[in-house]
């Protein structure tokens, strides 16, 4: 199984499970880029999508849950354990 799919796996299953790591790398691996934010967040960018923010953790390793469950809808991550 590939890193991809295993993040992926992880997103949709444990989203409390996710590190700001894991997400750069998914959202890497679809195109989009990193542009950092004065601030505690990184907001990724892909030309003609919406820009994805992803706050930095300050008590915990792990980005909350709901910015997972975003990303996981946004980008339709469950159609990519269906292949």
């Amino acid at each position: 199984m590939s890193r991809f799919r295993e993040i992926v796996e992880k997103c949709v299953n444990q989203p409390d499970r996710v590190t700001p790591d894991e997400c750069r790398r998914i959202l890497e691996e679809l195109g989009y880029e990193a542009k950092k934010k004065p601030g505690s967040e990184v907001v990724y960018h892909k030309k003609g999508a919406r820009p994805i923010n992803v706050p930095t953790p300050k008590n915990s390793r792990y980005v909350k849950s709901p910015y997972i469950n975003r990303i996981v809808s946004l980008l339709e991550l469950e159609e990519y354990l269906d292949e």
